[in-house]
């Protein structure tokens, strides 16, 4: 339980903290007290910021204020007055009930505190989630500062400090390395997809989304996963459409990720979910970039569709279509465009070949038509799709057209998240669910 496993270490380090850092002598005057009453929240924090960062991705900066404040409020006249409600309650109601209401009052103040402090944007901190190691390493540095002086604790110390900068080397290699990696997320019936371009720019195209319900994909899918991937500002969001299964995630990103630029074809959402993602985009002070194939905006980076003279057409088939290159590989993701966007396209078939394709539209049987399969001739096809999802997704004729082609088809309510990795060489495959595989994970042909 992440509760048991939070207030176990705060005790702890809450006790090593003040052993280590309080006065040393039992007793002392008021100066003594107030040292080791100020020693607790900074020590209870320290404890626990490790857990809050792999648990939550946050550490709460605020809590150093908080607690002091709070603490006294929750844990002793709220529960105090609480409990002597419930030990009078069975032959006193009307006691009881008054115990009841004087907690209430104390604690409606102690809310509106708690959640004024909350409030700023600095109050609690996102940052990269820790792996099991990680979280062993950076517990290990803390035992080395609490710990009673000695050998064993320069030991640990040392151990932990150099696992932490062998660890942050390592990272450093593989964000700014010149890999190209394209991770295409699971986020149900919609589509999200992280490029991790070569030196360590990240664009996010679309953030997933579930039309109508409450459940931010952009929240609960992608910032862990970038968070994961050490990854705190973003060069971009992109949003191939103005559907909410594609932008619905988009909003988070941009309050908590930065984004230098908000890229999308120009064409309009409608609705609550659209005003709130235009409200969004004016709040992050991200610049806003209408693309469309005559525009250039990033090295490794081509945008092939919408073209400039897009006209009336339908929001899918105004979908950003780019493609991505590292070497002699490339990814292309098309959005939801149909076949008539697919037709546009077919108008610059020098354009199109690709190593791994986002298979237009969830796979849709008005995509994928043969032209374009042929032309964009994928050894990888991506489907994003939901399980069991009510379209019935995807079309059986389009898995197959892809499949007699020898294309390896990778679905992600079967694989879960798919990342392709190149040095411009060779390529990598894989996917989150063990078995989920192409017949060769290195294709270097």
């Amino acid at each position: 339980e992440i509760s048991f496993q939070l207030s176990f270490v705060s005790v702890l380090a809450i006790v090593l903290g003040a052993r280590r850092f309080g006065p040393q002598a039992p007793g002392g005057g008021w100066r003594a007290r107030l040292r080791a009453a100020a020693l607790v929240s900074p020590s209870a924090l320290a404890g626990t910021a490790p857990l809050t960062a792999f648990h939550f991705h946050q550490v709460s900066v605020v809590g150093l204020v908080a607690n002091p404040i709070a603490v006294p409020i929750f844990g002793s006249i709220v529960v105090v007055l609480g409990l002597a409600g419930a030990l009078v309650e069975p032959f006193a109601p009307a006691a009881a009930r008054a115990l009841f209401q004087l907690a209430g009052l104390v604690l409606r103040p102690g809310i509106a505190v708690v959640r004024w402090l909350a409030a700023p944007s600095w109050a609690a901190v996102d940052v990269p989630i820790p792996s099991i190691v990680e979280l062993a390493l950076l517990y290990g540095a803390l035992g080395g500062l609490v710990l009673t002086p000695g050998r064993v604790r320069r030991v640990l110390a040392a151990i932990a400090l150099a696992g932490i900068v062998a660890d942050a080397g390592w990272w450093v290699h593989e964000r700014f390395d010149d890999r190209l990696r394209a991770t295409f997320l699971d986020v149900g019936q919609g589509d999200a997809a992280v490029l991790e371009l070569p030196r360590g720019r990240v664009v996010v195209v679309d953030a997933g989304g579930f039309p109508g319900g409450e459940f931010d994909t952009g929240a609960a899918v992608v910032a862990p996963f970038l968070l994961t991937r050490k990854i705190l500002r973003l060069e971009a969001v992109a949003m191939t459409h103005a559907h909410p299964d594609h932008f619905g995630g988009i909003g988070y990103l941009l309050a908590h990720f930065r984004p230098r630029e908000f890229w999308w074809s120009g064409v309009p959402g409608d609705g609550v979910e659209w005003e709130r993602l235009v409200a969004a985009v004016r709040a992050s002070g991200a610049r806003v970039r209408r693309l469309d194939s005559a525009t250039a905006v990033a090295d490794h980076v081509t945008i092939l569709h919408p073209p400039p003279d897009l006209g009336k057409t339908s929001i899918n088939d105004s979908s950003l279509a780019l493609r991505v290159a590292c070497g002699r590989f490339g990814v292309l993701l098309t959005g939801d465009i149909e076949a008539r966007a697919e037709q546009r396209l077919l108008a610059r078939p020098d354009l199109l070949p690709s190593t791994v394709l986002k298979v237009p539209h969830h796979g849709s049987r008005t995509s994928s038509t043969p032209a374009f399969v042929s032309a964009v001739a994928p050894l990888v096809a991506v489907m994003s799709v939901g399980a069991d999802n009510r379209y019935r997704l995807p079309a059986p004729e389009v898995e197959r057209r892809y499949g007699s082609r020898g294309t390896c088809v990778l679905r992600t309510d079967r694989c879960g998240a798919v990342a392709v990795e190149t040095d411009g060489e060779d390529l990598a495959v894989r996917a989150a669910r063990p078995g989920c595989t192409c017949p060769d994970t290195t294709l270097g042909h």
